[in-house]
């Protein structure tokens, strides 16, 4: 055991964030911490470390354990280079290299003092054992994962900007090999490139690893162990974050169906004491009240997860498709600089119905591209053509479409000056801003309140194609959830940049891939396709320069023999199979979208039909009613009940067959 939680209390602000929590964390594992935003993941990373005291309970470290917590934001600005700040965590170290330099000089010079050369022993006995032979190539190694130059190792800190200081302090606790590393959402500013790395860095960690995250193939791909923060309480589950979901799902189910068994049990000893209160078997009935009152009834908590999913997103396309041809790009070069841009001669068509997600290190000009493309930005050279009438939604990382002065209520209003106040307060309760928030000005918004506005905003017209730069940052798990599947209904054209690679794999038939060298390749197919195809693992080596080599090279071997035959045979089968598998996908979004709007037709119908069986009701409850008129209205509403029966049996079976298609999905 290294840290442990027992019976842990904390309150915020009057907010229950634990009460009685308990947890335990062992050497080498590693946990994936989740649970929706405000629910108290970064106050048990900080009760964990020591910044928090419970305020009830205790938490329990192992003797002599060594920590490192990385928080979300950083603030080195300091004149030091990169070099000297990384080292500057280990001053024993440096201190040690300079004692075995002055010391190994003097015994060079011919001084032979037995307690010097003693000296000179114990010294590098202890620069060794405390890791400073490697420390500097370990520095170079971490540094080109996390997506730093060599120049930059000689930047000083005050030109590095805060994205780029929150990827310095990742490498710093990385450096320091804590027992138990505490990381704050270290996906931050990391290109996907940077992130496989980290991923594959922390799985070969040596000690123990609790990490938060929104990052769902992240925590696929690390965890071992999954602990959720919800109702005061930490769950633990086996597995990582997919295994954590399926066991989440049973528990649910489990408990459903106990709470059906009780709620049997109880109403069968509700019916026999209701029949046998008096007679040769009262005694027996008063025997059975007993045992009903001792009954602790069970009742299913409110799901966090359920409320903060509640994300009512529905992005709609004009009543015309608008052309075949969306957006065509010839020779297009982009950037801001004639003799220097970022992505050049660049030729591209995109269709009425494409999904294409733009992917690339930090750097290379992916907001860039998206901006010029729907016409924010005037390309440095080439052709841009954008389809006649063509209407783009733009969503801005930035957010440089909402008002600092404005109210939320105002924002909203502002978007679509016709709708009523009552409208606006509806529209924000369906994007989880609430009662007196409305009024909130939106200088007081988080990160995440503020993106689910700005989509919130774009949901308000129908567009032919939606443009999105980076939706996800900020937003946590089921806002992400809930904002995937208001796009999987989305029928218009859809450009997504994004380091999510969840996210694009549920969404992108098409990748605009751009490496170091402004080149951009185009893929068929989503990301995890792309990540497995020679074309993308000869991308990642050149955007990551680490750890695709020997993979590439054992698959590019001579295929001219036996062996390269059957190879290039597998390579054709595997495409076969990867163009069949992203035609079945393309035809279950088609029928995804095909059912959800017969789902709304169907639903708009039986509201009509119940409203007409309401008024009829109200007339046959009259009094003066003519028996012409009752005999006529009777007939109406039985035709109207086998109707609306009809319907029901319609609804019923859609919501089955787009059930079925979601498992799919999610399989």
């Amino acid at each position: 055991m290294l840290a442990a939680f027992e019976r842990v209390s904390f309150s915020y602000a009057g907010d229950i964030l634990l009460e009685g929590a308990s947890w335990q964390i062992n050497p080498g594992e590693r946990w994936g911490l989740v649970g929706p935003n405000g629910y108290g993941k970064s106050t048990v990373l900080a009760l964990l470390a020591g910044e928090l005291e419970p305020q009830g309970g205790r938490v329990i470290r192992l003797s002599g354990l060594r920590m490192d917590l990385l928080h979300q934001e950083q603030a080195d600005d300091s004149s030091a280079t990169l070099r000297q700040s990384l080292l500057a965590s280990f001053s024993e170290v440096t201190q040690l290299a300079e004692d075995i330099s002055r010391l190994t000089q003097a015994v060079a010079q011919g001084n032979d003092d037995p307690g010097m050369l003693e000296k000179l022993g114990e010294a590098q006995h202890r620069f060794e054992h405390l890791g400073g032979y490697g420390l500097e190539s370990r520095i170079d190694e971490l540094t080109a994962d996390l997506g730093f130059s060599r120049e930059d190792l000689e930047r000083p800190m005050s030109d590095f900007s805060g994205g780029e200081r929150c990827r310095v302090a990742l490498v710093k606790v990385l450096l320091r090999q804590p027992d138990l590393l505490l990381l704050d959402e270290p996906t931050n500013h990391l290109d996907i490139a940077a992130t496989e790395n980290l991923e594959r860095i922390l799985s070969a960690y040596p000690g123990a690893v609790v990490v938060v995250s929104h990052d769902r193939a992240f925590l696929d791909a690390v965890c071992t162990r999954m602990a959720e923060v919800v109702g005061g309480k930490i769950e633990t589950f086996r597995g990582n974050f997919a295994e954590y979901r399926r066991q989440r799902s049973e528990r649910i189910a489990a408990l459903q169906q106990l709470i059906a068994k009780q709620k049997a049990e109880i109403s069968r000893l509700e019916e026999y004491i209701a029949k046998n209160q008096a007679g040769q078997k009262a005694r027996q009935a008063r025997s059975k009240k007993k045992v009903l009152d001792r009954i602790d009834v069970i009742e299913i908590p409110q799901d966090p997860w359920v409320k903060a999913e509640d994300l009512r997103l529905r992005f709609l396309t004009p009543d015309r498709p608008g052309g075949k041809d969306v957006i065509r790009a010839e020779n297009l070069s982009v950037g801001y600089d004639l003799d220097k841009p970022v992505i050049s001669n660049l030729t591209l068509n995109i269709y009425r119905g494409d999904r294409i997600g733009i992917v690339g290190p930090n750097g290379t000009g992916k907001s860039t591209l998206l901006r010029v493309l729907v016409g924010r930005q005037a390309p440095l050279s080439g052709k841009l053509v954008l389809g006649a009438g063509l209407s783009i939604g733009y969503f801005d990382q930035m957010r440089t479409d909402l008002d600092p002065t404005h109210t939320l209520v105002e924002e909203i209003r502002a978007a679509r000056g016709e709708i009523a106040l009552e409208t606006a307060r509806d529209i924000l309760g369906s994007l989880r801003f609430s009662g007196d928030d409305v009024f909130r000005p939106l200088s007081s918004l988080s990160g995440g309140e503020k993106n689910r506005l700005s989509l919130g905003k774009l949901s308000l017209r129908p567009w032919h194609m939606l443009a999105f730069d980076e939706p996800t940052n900020h937003l946590d798990i089921p806002a992400r959830q809930a904002l995937e599947r208001s796009l999987l209904s989305y029928d218009g054209t859809l450009v997504v940049v994004s380091h999510d690679r969840y996210f694009l794999d549920k969404l992108a038939d098409k990748l605009l891939a751009i490496d170091t060298q402004g080149n951009v390749e185009v893929y068929h197919g989503n990301y995890s396709e792309f990540r497995q195809s020679s074309q993308g693992r000869a991308w990642l080596e050149r955007t990551s320069g680490q750890g695709w080599s020997t993979k590439t090279s054992a698959q590019s071997r001579d295929r001219t023999g036996p062996a390269g035959k059957a190879a290039s045979e597998n390579a054709a089968s595997d495409k076969a199979r990867r163009m069949a598998e992203r035609l079945a996908r393309k035809e279950r979004k088609r029928a995804r979208q095909r059912l959800s709007r017969s789902l709304v037709r169907i639903e708009e119908a039986i509201s009509e039909m119940e409203e007409r069986m309401a008024r009829i009701d109200h007339r046959l409850g009259s009094a003066d009613i003519p028996w012409e008129e009752l005999d006529r209205l009777s007939k109406e509403r039985g035709e109207l009940e086998t109707e609306l029966e009809e319907h029901l049996a319609q609804w019923e079976k859609i919501s089955e067959e787009l059930d079925a298609l979601g498992r799919e999905e999610d399989n």
